[in-house]
């Protein structure tokens, strides 16, 4: 059978994707160098498999049908939900240790994890919820400050012992060209087949079972157990990092994220405007909002940022009240906005640190308890993102304010704050 596909009712365009297909200004068909591979038949997936390359040629068409009906950005690859939605990797219970979008900053190098870690006993038998060819590696990280990167470097898998075996990665290439990435099997573990397979391509089927959670060395809190776990990375063709929990099935989760404090600071300064006479910062100049929130899952302590947050400001002057500037959805992580080393823009999106008074509050993305500060005011979907961008109070009248956050988690669960402050240019 095929890979699991998505309806038309789903993604709401024509079931004739060829007609969908065809740019409405010029009428013609939409071609790229995949697309016209997949027509030609020569797919390097399994050249000898019709049936896969037809599977492959029917996702490459939903998705280019997606971007031809407005669904998604030029440019953009468009992330649909599986209907019905996928399986989760664990055959066994498992926790959410950490979120696809939240930050992280082992040994001292800040990155967006791009992931999601499956927290599961060590043996936790992993299996591949999509059908493709497969890929075996052994992999380090080189992750550094000065220069700051944070890096794969892949090599083919070897051997099932020697070395540091908790860095195995395998790897599956969905109909959709998509790379589903698992990480942290025990090496010893991996089927003899699906070994055999990385050599010769072929793909597997959906559901094959690909290893088991190797042991790990450490906690993470404020769980205490040890952290156990496999990381699940889904990347587009385009190398853009896709959040994987929008293609499986729902997790139960009714508490909404926490709003633990909102602060303005200048722009990509540290030290938070103090509060004036009347209770509230006076401000000036370029300034950030700084918010800090964070979201648990039921049955865990493990912390994560939230999944969408979005702002608006209202002006509270007797002279000029009401919405200044509507509700923007600043951020929402469907998937990351960049590509390739995670370190870009994890200090523009997310703050490392913030100072009250003698008080310095930072982010902490490694042991944990994790904590997590977002800089709200650097940017959106839409026009991206940038440290230099900001809140320019000079175009605004001196008077008071207030900034209203709303932060959401993958089930909906909203959590919402406000700052009044005063501005004070004149």
């Amino acid at each position: 059978m095929c890979p699991s596909f998505f309806t038309a009712r789903d993604v709401g365009f024509p079931i004739d994707f060829l007609a969908a297909l065809r740019s409405r200004r010029s009428g013609k068909l939409l071609k790229t160098p995949l697309l016209m591979r997949l027509l030609a038949g020569t797919h390097s997936f399994h050249e000898k498999s019709g049936l896969w390359n037809g599977c492959c040629l029917f996702a490459f068409l939903v998705i280019q049908a997606a971007v031809a009906a407005g669904q998604a950005a030029p440019g953009e690859w468009p992330l649909v939900t599986p209907s019905p939605r996928l399986e989760w990797p664990v055959r066994g219970p498992f926790l959410i240790g950490a979120q696809f979008h939240d930050f992280q900053n082992y040994s001292n190098v800040p990155y967006l994890h791009g992931g999601i870690d499956l927290r599961a006993p060590v043996g936790s038998v992993i299996c591949t919820p999509v059908a493709g060819p497969v890929t075996v590696s052994s992999y380090q990280i080189d992750a550094g400050r000065s220069p700051l990167r944070f890096q794969y470097r892949r090599w083919p898998f070897g051997s099932r012992s020697g070395g540091d075996t908790r860095y195995v990665e395998v790897a599956v290439t969905d109909a959709w060209g998509q790379t589903w990435m698992f990480r942290h099997l025990d090496a010893v573990s991996i089927p003899g087949e699906v070994l055999r397979r990385s050599r010769t391509s072929e793909p597997l089927a959906t559901g094959t079972p690909l290893g088991t959670i190797v042991a790990w060395h450490q906690p993470v809190l404020p769980e205490t157990a040890t952290y156990h776990h496999c990381h699940l990375e889904v990347v587009a063709p385009d190398g853009t990092y896709l959040n994987p929990a929008l293609m499986m099935a729902p997790l139960l989760d009714d508490i909404p994220p926490q709003v633990h404090g909102l602060w303005l600071v200048r722009n990509e300064e540290e030290r938070v405007f103090p509060a004036g006479p009347d209770g509230w910062p006076v401000v000036d100049g370029d300034i950030d909002l700084v918010a800090a929130i964070t979201d648990e899952m039921p049955g865990s302590r493990y912390r994560h940022s939230p999944f969408r947050v979005r702002t608006r400001l209202l002006a509270l002057t007797a002279s000029e009240p009401g919405e200044l500037l509507p509700w923007l959805e600043v951020l929402r992580f469907d998937r990351l906005p960049v590509t390739g080393d995670r370190t870009q823009l994890a200090t523009v999106i997310y703050k490392e640190r913030v100072r009250v008074g003698e008080q310095v509050i930072t982010s902490n993305g490694e042991m944990g308890p994790r904590f997590f500060l977002l800089t709200l005011t650097n940017g959106d979907r839409r026009r991206g993102y940038a440290a230099r961008n900001a809140l320019p109070t000079r175009a605004l009248r001196d008077g008071r304010y207030r900034y209203e956050v709303e932060a959401t988690d993958l089930a909906g669960n909203l959590a919402s704050a406000t700052l009044e402050f005063e501005v004070r240019n004149r």
